[in-house]
């Protein structure tokens, strides 16, 4: 754990969301505790994203994503058959959890970015203009997304 903890803070080449993702999966993997592994990983990654700029105000949330498949977040993080909580996680290729960790990302971003849309009642090609400053109407974006983001 405490290699990890390390690794989180002395990573700030690489983007916060990858940090995120592989610190999820290492400590799911590390297993510290009897039960509740998985939801202190997932708080954990949370709280990274949040110190990243990630938290889109509380709007932003990865435990939809993850509830829609409950089976696809444990195919994404158990690497092969043999793979178990302590053997084989220094060597695990873990691409299929990290490209996973990220789809989540994008699926929760789209969830807002949609509701966004229906809360202004446009279309994807009016909220455009809307963003570039070539619609007649009198929504102010800038106001709006300086709330969410």
């Amino acid at each position: 754990m405490q290699g990890m903890v390390q690794w989180i803070n002395e990573s700030r080449d690489v983007p916060c969301p990858l940090v995120a993702g592989i610190a999820h999966y290492q400590f799911a993997t590390i297993h510290p505790y009897y039960d509740g592994n998985g939801r202190t990983a997932r708080l954990l990654t949370t709280f990274i994203l949040h110190l990243g700029g990630y938290d889109l105000k509380g709007l932003y949330s990865l435990e939809e994503y993850y509830a829609r498949n409950l089976g696809s977040y444990y195919e994404a993080i158990s690497i092969d058959e043999s793979h178990n909580y302590y053997l084989g996680r220094a060597e695990a290729d873990i691409t299929k959890w990290v490209e996973y960790f990220i789809e989540g990302m994008a699926f929760s971003q789209q969830i807002i970015y949609i509701c966004l849309l229906k809360f202004l009642h446009v279309s994807v090609s009016e909220f455009i203009k809307i963003a570039k400053g070539r619609s007649s109407r009198k929504v102010r974006i800038d106001s709006l997304a300086s709330l969410i983001f």
